[in-house]
């Protein structure tokens, strides 16, 4: 599908900002998790990525229609989501924290997870986030290319995580956010 033309180029008309509902999600979600909304299959519609209400899965409804399109199970998980093309086949991939408890095995627990849209895991984090910082408060996660090598770099709370276009794994970087 050419997805060139699922945007508008026109020149913006400032209008009066209205707000109406026009659309309501019925199933229960977790409210301290910020929806995202993205394309995340390159079909022109949009989805909206948030946590499910039990803290164990992603639920991904259809923008337009208002519709659960897929759940994603998964670990017990902390607030963050991300969206990110990370292998740049054009289709973003999720990438969450699992949290620091108890229920998660210390294998996955406090760990950055990467799922794609079919709700694959594709990889684990190597380190954990909090591991040096005396904090458990949640942060965001964010995407940005730090040194300038052309592969975006994921950095929550203070630390920076760089990958490998090809890597299975995220290792933590010796450059931290002070």
């Amino acid at each position: 599908m050419d997805t060139s033309s699922c945007f508008l180029l026109e020149r913006f008309q400032t209008k009066e900002i209205k707000l109406a509902k026009l659309r309501q999600i019925g199933d229960s979600v977790y409210n301290f998790s910020v929806p995202l909304v993205a394309d995340l299959d390159n079909d022109c519609n949009s989805e909206i990525i948030i946590k499910g209400s039990r803290y164990n899965s992603l639920l991904i409804y259809n923008a337009n229609k208002s519709t659960l399109y897929k759940e994603i199970f998964t670990p017990n998980l902390s607030s963050e989501i991300g969206i990110i093309d990370i292998n740049n086949d054009n289709i973003f991939e999720i990438i969450v924290r699992a949290s620091q408890s108890g229920i998660n095995s210390q294998l996955i627990s406090d760990r950055l997870l990467c799922y794609d849209f079919y709700g694959n895991l594709l990889w684990v984090s190597n380190s954990r986030i909090n591991i040096n910082s005396n904090t458990n408060f949640e942060t965001t996660i964010g995407f940005t290319d730090f040194n300038h090598d052309g592969v975006t770099e994921i950095f929550l709370s203070n630390q920076i995580f760089h990958h490998g276009k090809h890597s299975p794994h995220l290792s933590e970087s010796d450059n931290r956010i002070p």
